[in-house]
């Protein structure tokens, strides 16, 4: 876990959760699907410090959302004070900074326990679509192919798409030329058994039967993530839009990941993706697209 700071959004766990409510609430996720999704209660994998971490970035989400009611913030406010512990914060970031994580989190609670108007979202203009396929000129003629998997929100703003490239080159493809194709992905060991994961991520035994069954994991598909700053400065000229392929949900979790920041990074990492002898990729595997989508999405 990366911890910056005492702040109540430093480090990866707290961004992420915080970024992970926005993102459901920009799509349009009923509250009661968000709830259930990131719920205000710790979490079993989580130690103490941990989900101080994601109750208070999780209530923060809640509370710019217009989802925080008032029995929320008298609840979360004993399970936080309950979990806090002043000198796991001393022992990261001295006497100094681990007294003001206590100020941080009153401030916090005083926040929450505000009233917030919430204006209606507005739609926000990505250049990258959710399920959507996109097509990329690799040169001498040939095109490369990748599906846009998540949109990532830091408040009102886009901060990064991530995309999962096909095994797909050759001319400008056809979206039915990518719904035969396959995307690259893996599996992830689990505490759970098999009839545990199967619950948790419904589809992973058709992806198992696929493997083999050698295999109990978690699926998950190897990312490329790239930054919205980074896209507009490639531009959007260098991109054809193909149409929607939409996965199973359950199945969109991440297993490794890349970032990329220019357009040869795409043409880069696409040639390590469909290269067996890849270092890097040696866990990976490719799984049809006919595996992956959602049977009851249209389009």
């Amino acid at each position: 876990m990366a911890l910056d700071g005492v702040k109540i959004l430093d480090g990866d766990l707290a961004h992420d959760a915080y970024a992970a409510v926005l993102a459901a609430v920009q799509a349009g996720q009923p509250g009661t699907a968000i709830r259930k999704a990131f719920p205000l209660l710790p979490r079993k994998k989580f130690d103490d410090l941990d989900n101080e971490l994601y109750l208070t970035s999780t209530a923060l989400a809640y509370w710019e959302s217009g989802l925080l009611s008032a029995s929320d913030v008298a609840d979360l406010e004993t399970k936080v004070w309950s979990l806090f512990n002043e000198k796991d914060w001393v022992g990261l970031f001295g006497a100094s900074e681990g007294k003001k994580r206590k100020t941080q989190l009153q401030a916090l609670f005083k926040k929450l326990g505000k009233p917030h108007a919430v204006a209606e979202p507005k739609p926000i203009e990505g250049i990258f679509r959710e399920d959507q396929a996109y097509a990329f000129a690799l040169g001498g003629g040939l095109f490369g192919a990748f599906l846009c998997v998540g949109i990532e929100y830091v408040g009102s703003k886009i901060s990064r798409y991530s995309i999962v490239f096909f095994d797909y080159q050759g001319p400008l493809p056809r979206l039915d030329d990518l719904k035969n194709a396959r995307l690259q992905g893996g599996f992830v060991a689990s505490a759970g058994d098999r009839s545990f994961v199967a619950r948790h991520q419904p589809g992973v035994e058709r992806l198992w039967q696929f493997a083999g069954n050698e295999t109990l994991g978690e699926f998950g598909l190897h990312q490329n993530t790239i930054r919205h700053t980074h896209l507009l400065d490639i531009g959007t000229e260098a991109f054809v839009e193909l149409g929607r392929i939409q996965l199973q949900a359950s199945l969109k979790a991440m297993k490794s990941s890349s970032v990329l920041e220019a357009l040869e990074h795409f043409q880069e990492d696409l040639e390590i993706a469909l290269s067996a002898a890849a270092a890097s990729r040696k866990e990976l595997t490719f799984f049809p697209v006919s595996l992956l989508v959602d049977a009851g999405a249209s389009g």
